[in-house]
């Protein structure tokens, strides 16, 4: 016969055995740690890889960008602007790449004739009537202001000779409906020669604007530029193409199909009117990186253009 005594001690010995014991717990734990720490790795990778992804699409979205760049410029250099084996449309020198053309506003920019007077003045070589480096300009149309401003580029004709100028200062109101033209007297200009050195003026000598395209790589901001113009100190006005540029290099691709980073004007097959392509390469890297993962994501790019109006004023 139980006893209240014997019931007391069965219910308190189900008591204690209705929780965990300390090894079910460990285990517990254990399986815990377990799956929080593999869901941890998991939400860690996934999200280093979305940001490996997403540098990814950033150097390609700017190699993009100067690619399309890049292709346009080198298409639209020579237009209405033969190249000479001297002076051409499509000029490398260093890591700097240059593309001449005639501008276009919406129509071609005039021409206009250097003003020519051998009774007030005798032609004197390295001057202009105006200084060493200036010239009055006949203006085109007649009571127009010329298309000239400060900061641009501009051909100078002096019958087979070219000179690639620097506009520093423009006066409009030159007497006997002329304008006086000033630009920067230094011998060359983006590898092209320049003011007055070595020639003299003639009559029907001009002077006409240019569209100008200048990429060359800054090396202190790790920056790919682009200029449209000059400062009136000869130095290119650029703009940044693309940042995270480790690497740039480009050139040209002459008619015998070998490459090279630098011309010869006076060398056969090496000169101006031996360009069949221009190439550049460039190293772009991503804006966003890991800060766990210190290696840079970053890729080499190459692309490749046909200055197509270079070749048509050679071949007609």
């Amino acid at each position: 016969m139980r006893t209240r005594r014997d019931l007391t001690r069965r219910r308190t010995a189900r008591g204690l055995r209705a929780g965990l014991t300390l090894i079910e717990l460990m285990i517990a734990m254990v399986m815990g740690l377990l799956v929080v720490s593999t869901a941890t790795g998991f939400a860690l990778s996934t999200t280093r890889q979305l940001i490996k992804n997403e540098g990814r699409e950033d150097y390609t979205r700017k190699a993009r960008f100067v690619g399309m760049a890049f292709r346009r410029d080198v298409g639209e250099a020579g237009v209405s602007m033969s190249s000479l084996p001297g002076f051409g449309s499509v000029n490398v020198f260093g890591d700097t790449v240059v593309f001449l053309g005639r501008l276009w506003a919406p129509t071609e920019v005039p021409v206009y004739t250097i003003v020519w007077d051998s009774a007030a003045w005798t032609p004197v070589a390295d001057e202009g009537e105006c200084g060493d480096n200036c010239v009055h300009v006949r203006k085109n149309p007649a009571n127009t202001n010329i298309n000239l401003v400060p900061g641009d580029l501009a051909m100078l004709t002096v019958g087979g000779a070219r000179r690639l100028l620097t506009i520093t200062a423009v006066s409009q109101n030159s007497p006997g409906d002329s304008a006086r033209v000033t630009f920067l007297d230094v011998d060359t200009t983006l590898a092209y020669p320049s003011n007055l050195t070595g020639v003299t003026l003639i009559p029907n000598s001009s002077i006409y604007k240019l569209q100008s395209v200048i990429y060359w790589h800054d090396a202190g901001t790790n920056s790919l530029m682009r200029a449209a113009n000059m400062t009136t100190a000869g130095i290119p006005n650029g703009q940044v193409v693309a940042t995270d540029v480790t690497a740039w290099d480009a050139g040209v691709i002459f008619e015998d199909g070998t490459s090279g980073d630098f011309l010869t004007p006076g060398t056969a097959g090496r000169n101006f009117t031996n360009i069949n392509a221009a190439w550049a390469r460039a190293t772009i890297g991503a804006d966003r990186v890991d800060p766990r993962d210190p290696a840079p994501l970053r890729r080499t790019f190459e692309w490749r253009a046909v200055p197509r109006n270079l070749i048509f004023e050679r071949n007609r």
